[in-house]
């Protein structure tokens, strides 16, 4: 597992109506479940081996995908465009671009791979012990990517994350972080409060739509300025000994894993000002360890050390429950030429899907409330599916005539 624990005491509960009514999907062995992806309108749960569990119907059912037939470590798993990344802690890197079915393994990087992330169309991992990767289009193979970020401080790499500018890294345990100068090609070093903070190690961060937020167990830092001033966000918030947050449609969450024990889960909306109390809302876990929160399709799924666990309470946005309609794609029935999509909300990417479930073209980046597709197919049935900004996905049942 990736971290050990000591579960001596139980705390009492505290529940409120958006946190209660936790239930184990039973269909999944109560086994270490250490992250969450999506790709599109399809969930995945990565276990602490070599097995991950895909869900194509928000969690009601799940089916096994088997990474290697060997014995491995996953710690992580991303979805960065319609590509899947995971990163093992001894077993190097895999790579898959048909939804789990096939993988690609890089056997070159050797230390655990904590995060994947995209910036300006490159891919890159952070590592324990080996500082950040890339991928190299031209060779097919990640190669370090450390230009100037020292060995002996920065090469255990918790978090990274593409801001609008460049890339963070948390690494180090004095306060500090990096950020890459693209235009120097090196790496520059910062510090969260202006100054050296001995033994102040920041394990995750955060981009809500350019307000970067950075914790670990007992602090929660914010910066509105894309990391150039940083100040404490965590009024309300419990302390314990790491903490993840997750951006929701509407939400903000923050898992809290105590020493002891358990997770205190809590929330608030999201783009409220420095001083919101995390606390209005919350929930103890009384029992296990917590990797990872996500908001999926109007339910949160909890990857935990023993299963994978989903609040069926609808938490995100009730605005997409009754405007969906007014998301349309015409002319349908089509034979052939010119599709056009049109919604009032911001669209993100779309893909174009046969019969079978196989992505026959993907539009990346598209930022609008129309778009135009060529379509050119044979006669049949397909589907369009629509990722949004406001983070949620839907599908358009297309029908191609002669």
């Amino acid at each position: 597992m990736k971290k050990v624990i000591l579960a001596l005491t139980l705390i009492t509960v505290c529940t409120t109506q958006a946190f209660s009514q936790w239930t184990r999907i039973s269909s999944i062995p109560e086994i270490e479940i250490v992250d969450l992806a999506t790709v599109q309108n399809v969930l995945f749960a990565a276990s602490g081996s070599n097995i991950i569990y895909k869900s194509v119907n928000s969690g009601a059912n799940w089916s096994e995908i088997l990474v290697d037939n060997k014995q491995i470590s996953i710690w992580t798993i991303t979805a960065l465009s319609s590509e899947l990344y995971v990163g093992t802690i001894d077993n190097g890197i895999y790579v898959s671009s048909d939804f789990g079915v096939t993988w690609q393994r890089y056997e070159n990087v050797f230390s655990p791979v904590t995060e994947f992330v995209k910036f300006n169309n490159t891919v890159y991992a952070s590592t324990l012990g080996s500082g950040v990767y890339k991928f190299d289009l031209k060779g097919k193979t990640w190669i370090p990517f450390n230009n100037q970020l020292p060995e002996n401080l920065a090469f255990n790499v918790e978090s990274m994350l593409p801001t609008k500018d460049n890339l963070m890294i948390s690494a180090g345990a004095n306060g500090q972080y990096y950020t890459y100068n693209f235009n120097t090609n090196q790496w520059e070093y910062h510090y969260y409060y202006g100054f050296l903070m001995p033994g102040l190690q920041i394990q995750s961060l955060v981009n809500d739509a350019d307000t970067l937020y950075a914790c670990n167990g007992n602090r929660i830092i914010r910066s509105n300025n894309g990391g150039k001033n940083w100040e404490d966000d965590k009024i309300g918030s419990r302390n314990g000994i790491d903490r993840t947050l997750y951006v929701g449609a509407e939400k903000i969450y923050t898992a809290t894993n105590l020493i002891s024990g358990g997770t205190w889960l809590q929330n608030r909306k999201r783009k409220t000002t420095v001083g919101a109390s995390w606390n209005i809302d919350e929930y103890f876990f009384e029992t296990g360890y917590t990797y990872r929160i996500m908001e999926f399709n109007s339910k949160l799924f909890l990857a935990k050390d023993n299963g994978l666990y989903v609040n069926e309470v609808i938490v995100s946005s009730e605005i997409f429950k009754g405007n969906k309609e007014k998301i349309t794609v015409y002319p349908n029935p089509v034979t052939n030429g010119v599709i056009n999509i049109e919604s009032p909300y911001k669209i993100r990417s779309v893909s174009i899907v046969n019969s079978s479930g196989q992505i026959l073209k993907r539009f990346d980046s598209i930022n609008d409330n129309s778009f135009q597709i060529e379509f050119n197919v044979n006669p049949g049935v397909y589907f369009i599916q629509c990722d949004f900004r406001q983070n949620f996905v839907t599908t358009k049942k297309l029908i191609v005539t002669r």
